[in-house]
């Protein structure tokens, strides 16, 4: 995407400045943690601690997070991609062939020695690339909103600086057996390394030279163009690499917090906007018209159907199983990593600033 000093004023704005703040660059999680180090101190709320007041509200609003945020944020790359007839035959792929050729899969994890363990370590694997390639998006989406443009290979500089955070990660869970999830919910996690010292190594010092030429494009910038990048998408970055790099009770904290009021609740307000903007704003009406829409019945019917999806998949179908003796939790565990691959993959195809029609769309 190059840079363009003719950018019309866009509304710089997902939703809103307190929806933005609070569900999509990372306040919420933020201000959980602070709370929760405030009231509990470096311990994660558990059933253990549930008898102080505040640590069962923490847990409640986990709970409710997840169902509204979380569970439901899958939900809504299915109303992504099935309504329609155009979107059915765009995305044939991820609405046909991959969701069939992932049953098998799915049973694989239900009935194999190890398969659900398997599969949820993948999940925990893959999980913080997604994160961090759906925050790299829409950290763009802010800075094109607000004129902060980047030229071809300045945007590439960036994407590199998360691409290669992501392989650290990934090479550092799969050369140290600290580093990686051993039990998920009660399912056992294997251990698929050590790999060699020097692959971890590589990836270290690859890692420091993109964030070393990422840094020179910011200073640039700064020196030339008298601009910083903008603070959400400077949040959204910094909430990313806390989620990646933090370790001990803060990682766990930020694995508690995150996937709903910060992964969720972030894909949930983009959504929601899109599909109102898709749908059409009010004729002269300006794009931060999209606030007053969120109001409007048709609305809450859409979060309604997306929250039901995401309990029928992480709750109805675990239930399901578990009536015919299969443990709820490994099922529920197979569930998150069955359908996360399809979201995954089907998230990377149709979130694409490069398509026109959406590029208007989310800038708008």
């Amino acid at each position: 995407m190059q840079s363009d000093s003719t950018q019309p004023t866009r509304y710089p704005w997902i939703v809103n400045p307190l929806v933005d703040f609070f569900f999509v660059y990372g306040g919420l999680v933020w201000i959980c943690i602070a709370v929760n180090l405030l009231v509990l101190g470096w311990a994660v709320p558990t059933n253990a601690n549930a008898g102080a007041p505040m640590s069962r509200a923490l847990l409640i609003a986990v709970l409710l997070g997840q169902h509204i945020f979380a569970d439901s944020h899958t939900a809504a790359t299915y109303m992504r991609i099935y309504p329609g007839e155009e979107n059915r035959q765009k995305f044939e792929f991820f609405t046909k062939y991959l969701p069939l050729a992932l049953v098998p899969t799915f049973f694989y994890g239900l009935i194999a020695p190890g398969g659900a363990g398997d599969l949820i370590y993948l999940y925990l694997l893959l999980v913080f690339w997604h994160y961090a390639a759906q925050s790299f998006g829409i950290s763009l989406i802010y800075c094109y909103k607000r004129g902060y443009m980047f030229k071809r290979w300045e945007r590439e500089s960036y994407r590199w600086f998360v691409y290669t955070m992501n392989i650290f990660i990934f090479a550092r869970m799969l050369t140290f057996r600290q580093f990686s999830p051993t039990n998920f919910f009660g399912v056992r996690c294997p251990f698929w390394g050590p790999l060699p010292i020097w692959i971890y190594q590589v990836s270290q010092a690859v890692f420091a030279i993109t964030s070393a030429i990422f840094l020179v494009v910011l200073l640039k910038k700064l020196v030339l163009e008298r601009r910083l990048p903008p603070y959400p998408a400077v949040l959204l970055t910094a909430t990313v690499a806390l989620i990646g790099f933090s370790q001990g009770t803060l990682n766990s904290l930020c694995w508690l917090y995150g996937p709903a009021f910060f992964h969720g609740s972030q894909y949930i307000a983009v959504s929601m906007a899109y599909y109102l903007k898709e749908r059409g704003l009010p004729e002269g009406a300006p794009p931060s018209a999209v606030t007053a829409l969120f109001w409007k019945s048709s609305t809450f019917e859409y979060i309604g159907l997306i929250v039901l999806s995401g309990v029928f998949i992480y709750v109805g179908i675990p239930h399901f199983f578990q009536q015919i003796g299969f443990d709820f939790a490994l099922v529920a565990a197979v569930c998150l990593a069955v359908f996360n691959f399809h979201h995954f993959a089907t998230d990377a195809a149709i979130w694409r600033l490069r398509d026109p029609k959406q590029r208007r769309i989310l800038l708008a």
